[in-house]
């Protein structure tokens, strides 16, 4: 189960929850930049945060190369250190412990509540900082040795221990191991294009998606995004039932607001969830405080203390919640145990949490142990098979003499020879398939390359000539003053400058890049200014938009690259649709044209085996557990074909349309660079799905012949064996044929408890 929230709405306190202590580092501004899985273990003592290889190697990377870029510019003052980070004091702390290496170590293994806490808090901010001084342009990026596409392979992993799900001892202990990974949202996630597709790569994994919703915070830009992604996900993923909803802060609700049903038809409309089983409201600082205050005082009483609520570190925590406003009151008069141990289970029970857990946890249960069960299942019956069909044949050898045991090995070598020759007759037949689908992805492209350079052309009024700018201009100026007021009164205290508007008007309108028309009026009042400052417009010079402060101008680029990103997102999903089904067409032709190819030789080594050692189909089910019983050749499975999902974009580079000291944007470089990194990731997605589709139809290929000749080393080795059980004597021939036939029952019995145990109604697993 995967989650995912915009900042504040108390994703690490559910988190925290869930675990029954405060080991995910919370603060007040954003904190989780990077994935990080939660996993729920009985057999340990005590919590451990590991980094695996190729992740802890990122990390130090990204670390040293910081230390260095700090190093080198010792003469930066903090206030401009500040404001590279963004005016994030968090990062610039962050910073100068790594400058002073005064930061935290990072190991392998990392154990103790506290130094993982502290630990997360340093990664999060390592990260942060990267990404800061690469959008800052401090940093280079072809300077790096590291990306954070390492990421989607390798993410720091938390173990905790698995505690009852509520605050009665003897919880259920069937739940397994559960897996929660806590994702960055999108305050942070579209700060790198790259730790966006690494957050939408742990989305897509994930069995079940958890959305928490900020009860007092609900209509913002952020929750839009996060709405967005999900959205994305759940249509590649086919699954609409994937996703459920925590409405989170609700204590702050007050009679004169939205009442609980309607909130719920909200959020159900919202993210088209059509249950209202999988939407829940939650008090997450109720539940930790309850689950923290009972972790500790069973802890206590376990040690057989004579437990007291002046020894509970958890105890005045707890009690404000339990009290609110009449807290101090409490404390003035000193707090009993035995009223806080009776309030304990009402606290955890009104915070929603025992609804949540037991309906989202036991839906999640369903689905993965379905789907692990059936998977076990299905290996062990490829097991059996193989060892049915190993002894059958050695208990058939028995009755077949040494000779012609000796000319079965000979006949089954020259079979893998031919079967080798075979395979290198048939390279031509792969590079055919490989280039007949190169041919389908570049029409495709090309398609898409004529579709997405309408929005650069001529016709489109953001690229339009200089003698036509000003009056367009003039027009946009009379909807720019509307569109502001109506922004102001909805959303923002930010007054919009007319040039910046109008730009993000025309943005949005014509190029179409996933972005709402209230979602661009935002990323415009991030680059505009006060209004009650002198205007510059477009009009004082043809060729450049001109902004009030190079911050501004900065920022519009920023805007700008975001868009052309999406813009290239969406022709990925084009691109997708259209290549994915020829692809799986141009594979399974391949699977087909070899098994034609290679059937005679099977045919021909199935009638041999069979004359010799009367061996049945039975025997071959190991390669199709599908074979029906009346087949008598042996049948190779055709390879399952696996699509590409998302691919890496180049980010835009805008080191040539710096603003200049006018603060102005030349229109002609910024539309020279939009066109250039159109062209440059088309060139990218097309080498990359190249790429994956060749390894793919390479895979088919090798698998293919791969499997096919490990059957026939297995049939040499059996029969090689079975050379050597002719040295027995009279008795122990009939020993060991004896030990033979009762393995053979052992192993059906064995096979038909395992169906009727694990998959009692199916008739094939």
């Amino acid at each position: 189960m995967t989650i995912v929230a915009p900042m504040k709405a108390g994703k690490s306190t559910i988190i925290n929850a869930i675990i029954g202590e405060s080991i995910l580092p919370e603060r007040d501004d954003a904190m989780t930049t990077l994935p990080t899985e939660v996993i729920f273990k009985r057999d340990i003592t005590e919590p451990s945060l590991l980094l695996p290889d190729l992740c802890l190697h990122t990390l130090t990377t990204i670390q040293r190369e910081i230390q260095q870029f700090l190093k080198t510019n010792a003469s930066m003052s903090d206030e401009e250190l500040y404001k590279i980070l963004g005016n994030n004091q968090h990062a610039v702390n962050a910073a100068r412990s790594i400058d002073k290496e005064t930061c935290p170590k990072l190991f392998p293994q990392i154990h103790g509540r506290k130094d993982i806490e502290q630990t997360l808090r340093f990664i999060n901010d390592l990260i942060r900082l990267h990404i800061y001084l690469l959008q800052s342009k401090k940093m280079k990026q072809d300077s790096l040795t590291v990306s954070l596409e390492n990421f989607r392979k390798s993410i720091p992993r938390l173990e905790v221990l698995h505690l009852p799900m509520s605050n009665q001892r003897n919880d259920n202990e069937s739940l397994g191991t559960l897996v929660i990974v806590d994702n960055p949202g999108p305050n942070e996630s579209r700060a790198s294009l790259e730790l966006n597709e690494i957050v939408t790569n742990e989305l897509s994994k994930a069995t079940l998606i958890l959305v928490v919703i900020n009860y007092t915070q609900m209509n913002t830009e952020a929750a839009e995004k996060i709405r967005e992604q999900i959205n994305d996900v759940r249509d590649r993923k086919g699954d609409k039932d994937c996703l459920y909803a925590l409405i989170n802060k609700v204590d702050q609700r007050r009679t004169d607001t939205v009442n609980k049903k309607d909130l719920q038809r909200s959020i159900e409309a919202t993210y088209d969830i059509h249950s209202d089983k999988r939407i829940f409201e939650v008090k997450a600082v109720h539940a930790l405080a309850s689950r923290k205050f009972a972790r500790e005082y069973a802890q206590l009483h376990d040690e057989n203390r004579q437990v007291r609520v002046e020894d509970m570190l958890t105890a005045e925590d707890f009690a404000r919640e339990v009290y609110g406003g009449l807290f101090d009151d409490r404390i003035e008069q000193g707090l009993n145990l035995e009223e806080l141990l009776t309030g304990a289970p009402k606290l955890w029970k009104s915070s929603g949490f025992e609804e949540f857990l037991r309906n989202a946890f036991e839906d999640l249960v369903k689905i993965a142990s379905t789907k692990c069960i059936r998977s076990a299942v299905g290996l062990c019956e490829v097991a059996y098979a193989e060892l049915k069909g190993y002894i059958t044949l050695r208990l058939k050898a028995l009755k077949v003499d040494a000779e012609n045991l000796r000319q079965e090995i000979v006949d089954l070598e020259n079979d893998l020879h031919e079967l080798s020759a075979v395979k290198g007759t048939q390279n031509e037949v792969l590079k055919k398939a490989k280039t007949t689908l190169n041919n389908v992805v570049e029409l495709v492209l090309t398609d898409c390359k004529r579709e997405t350079q309408k929005s650069f052309d001529t016709e489109n009024p953001v690229w339009l000539s200089p003698d036509k700018w000003a009056e367009y201009i003039k027009q946009k100026r009379s909807e720019s003053i509307t569109a502001a007021s109506t922004l102001n009164s909805v959303a923002t205290t930010v007054r919009l400058g007319a040039t910046a508007l109008a730009m993000a008007s025309v943005i949005s309108e014509n190029l179409s890049l996933f972005f709402s028309s209230f979602a661009v009026a935002c990323v415009a009042a991030k680059v505009s200014v006060e209004a009650s400052e002198k205007v510059k417009t477009i009009e004082n010079n043809d060729d450049e938009i001109c902004f009030h402060n190079i911050d501004a101008a900065n920022e519009f680029i920023e805007a700008v690259k975001v868009m052309v990103y999406e813009l290239c997102k969406s022709m990925v999903v084009t691109v997708g649709t259209k290549v994915n089904k020829e692809a799986k067409n141009v594979n399974d032709n391949l699977c087909d044209f070899l098994r034609k190819c290679t059937s005679g030789i099977f045919t021909r080594a199935n009638k041999r085996l069979n004359a010799r050692f009367e061996i049945q189909t039975a025997a071959f089910k190991q390669f199709d557990m599908n074979v029906e019983e009346s087949k008598q050749e042996f049948v190779v499975p055709k390879s399952k074909y696996r699509s590409w999902t998302s691919l890496w974009l180049l980010e835009l580079e805008s080191d040539e349309i710096i603003p200049n000291a006018n603060q102005s944007v030349s229109r002609k470089k910024l539309k020279a660079q939009c066109e250039e990194l159109i062209k440059r990731n088309i060139h990218n997605i097309e080498t990359q799905i190249k790429q994956n589709f060749s390894t793919d139809l390479t895979k088919t290929f090798e698998d293919h012949f791969e499997k096919l000749e490990a059957y026939f080393q297995m049939y040499q080795s059996s029969i090689n064996a079975s050379l050597h059980d002719k040295t027995l004597n009279k008795e122990e021939m009939i020993v060991f044929k004896e030990k033979l036939e009762n393995l053979l029952v052992e192993l059906e019995n064995g096979q038909n408890d395992l169906r009727q145990t694990f998959l009692p109604n199916d008739v094939t697993c």
